[in-house]
């Protein structure tokens, strides 16, 4: 498969899993589908910033959506103030920090710099939690990305090292991934013991109903078929579609 098909399927699969976040009264499975939808987006993403002959406009493209996404999640919460379900996902956010400190680097002055970016960032964040209402981070946190309080959090970028890490081969991106999901995996067994909480969840309610991220190891088969081409592009109709997805979703659940 192409990266353009792999979009596609991320897309469908995203689609499925914001219906069940937004729509009121959608079964689990919604969910559970959705899980592979952020790691397949974030696999064409690695390839994507690998091919590109700019990395430089990748990134500004990114950062540009990324803050677009924000505006439009206050916007929409603004008019919302009693959503069913917040909106304030922004993947661009996401991809944009992991991939700044990727192609930054960790050595002599990037990392001064990257440190200098990270903890400004982080400040803002901080000052604006402290002092503002949590719609605002959407605007903020969109202009001033940090690993820490993106969508995914630091774990989103540690999927975005592994995937990155793992670009070579298709034996790398199994090693790599699968290392990453099974390292979920037992945090999430580990955060579910006596030693962490005073009462265990039954097994199959913790990795079915309580905690599902898990199960984005169901991207790995796909990210398996990829054929290494980049398709026929449709660039900005998934950076159009993102945004524009998740505002009807979350209008019609908060309409009807």
């Amino acid at each position: 498969m192409s990266t353009t098909a792999l979009k596609i399927i991320a897309l469908i699969l995203m689609t499925i899993d914001h219906i069940g976040r937004f729509i009121p009264g959608m079964p689990l499975l919604t969910r559970i589908i959705g899980r592979a939808s952020r790691p397949l987006f974030a696999f064409c993403a690695v390839q994507g910033f690998e091919h590109t002959s700019d990395r430089d406009n990748y990134l500004k493209r990114m950062y540009i959506f990324s803050v677009i996404t924000g505006v439009m999640n206050f916007a929409l919460n603004s008019i919302y103030p009693d959503a069913y379900h917040t909106l304030s996902g922004n993947i661009f956010s996401s991809l944009f920090i992991a991939f700044f400190i990727i192609n930054t680097g960790f050595y002599g002055a990037n990392l001064a710099r990257l440190a200098y970016v990270l903890i400004f960032n982080t400040v803002v964040h901080n000052f604006v939690a402290g002092n503002f209402s949590a719609n605002l981070l959407n605007i903020t946190d969109a202009i001033f990305p940090e690993i820490f309080h993106c969508e995914g959090s630091i774990l989103f970028f540690a999927l975005v090292a592994a995937l990155y890490r793992g670009r070579e081969s298709k034996k790398e991106t199994a090693e790599a991934f699968g290392c990453y999901c099974l390292v979920y995996l037992v945090l999430v067994l580990l955060a579910n013991t006596p030693v962490y909480t005073s009462s265990p969840l039954p097994l199959m309610q913790l990795l079915f109903s309580y905690s599902i991220q898990w199960l984005q190891i169901l991207a790995l088969p796909l990210m398996l078929l990829y054929n290494g081409k980049k398709g026929p592009g449709l660039k900005y109709f998934f950076y159009i579609y993102y945004p524009l997805h998740s505002a009807v979703l979350f209008v019609l659940g908060n309409t009807f």
